[in-house]
C-alpha cells in the first residue's frame, strides 16, 4: 500500500504495454503509477492469447484485485478490439473505474495511417532504403557516427 506524507491512501493507475520480442512471443507488461512515478509489478507471455479478451480481463481484474480495488482508479491500455472488449467487461464489474486509451497506441496508429499515404510512402520507402545501405555498410555506420 502506498500512502501520502500524511497518512491518507495513494490513488493508482494500472498501465498495460502489450509488445513482441525478438522471438515474436506477445508479452504483456504490467506497471503501476502514482504521483510520486511508475513501478514494474510484472510481465506474462501470452503469446497463444494476447487477442483473447477473457484472458485480458482476468489478468488486469486480477492486477486490480491484487493491488486493491480501492486504490485504483484508471486502466490505462490500447484501444486494439480484444481491449475495448476488456475495457467493457472491467467498467461493468468495477463502476468506479476509468478507462484511459494510451496514447502512445493512438500515435503508433495514426503515425501508419500516415505513412500509408502516398505522399509520404515513397519517402518512407527511400528512408528505409538509405537507414538500411547505412547499418548493412560497418564504413558506412562509422562515417555516419
Amino acid at each position: 500500500m502506498i500512502k501520502r506524507k500524511h497518512g491518507s491512501i495513494q490513488e493508482l493507475s494500472i498501465l498495460s504495454d502489450g509488445w513482441s520480442d525478438t522471438r515474436n512471443r506477445g508479452l504483456i507488461n504490467i506497471l503501476v503509477n502514482n504521483p510520486h512515478g511508475t513501478i514494474f509489478l510484472k510481465s506474462i507471455d501470452a503469446s497463444d492469447r494476447v487477442k483473447d479478451a477473457e484472458y485480458l480481463f482476468t489478468l488486469l481484474d486480477g492486477v486490480v484485485e491484487e493491488i486493491e480495488e480501492r486504490l485504483v482508479v484508471q486502466v490505462v491500455i490500447d484501444n486494439a478490439s480484444a481491449y475495448k472488449a476488456t475495457r467493457k467487461m472491467l467498467i461493468e464489474k468495477r463502476k468506479h473505474l476509468y478507462w484511459t486509451p494510451c496514447a502512445a497506441h493512438c500515435r503508433d496508429l495514426m503515425l501508419e495511417k500516415l505513412g500509408e499515404l502516398p505522399q509520404h510512402k515513397i519517402a518512407l520507402q527511400k528512408a528505409k532504403k538509405v537507414s538500411n545501405f547505412i547499418y548493412n555498410y560497418g564504413w558506412v555506420l562509422e562515417l555516419m557516427r
